[in-house]
């Protein structure tokens, strides 16, 4: 199942692209507030630390999610 789209993007989102801990804090995402949003989303935040998980297990793509899509974008050489 996709995930909902709730940013006003204009584009679908690549769903397999994976987000680490360094997109979120270079979105400006501090770990405990990265940790309590994964928590609400039932997203395994260990996992999360040592490799990442893929857009599509967050479960949407909002104004939450896409600053850190767009720095793995940007990781990935894909901006």
């Amino acid at each position: 199942m996709t995930p909902e789209v709730t940013a006003d993007v204009g584009y679908e989102p690549d769903w397999d692209v994976v987000i680490l801990p360094s997109d979120t804090m270079l979105a400006g995402y501090c770990n405990k507030g990265a940790r309590a949003w994964f928590a609400g989303r039932g997203v395994d935040w260990a996992r999360f630390v040592s490799e990442g998980v893929p857009l599509r297990e967050l479960g949407a793509f909002d104004e939450h999610v896409r600053p850190a899509y767009e720095r793995a974008l940007g990781r990935l050489g894909r901006a």
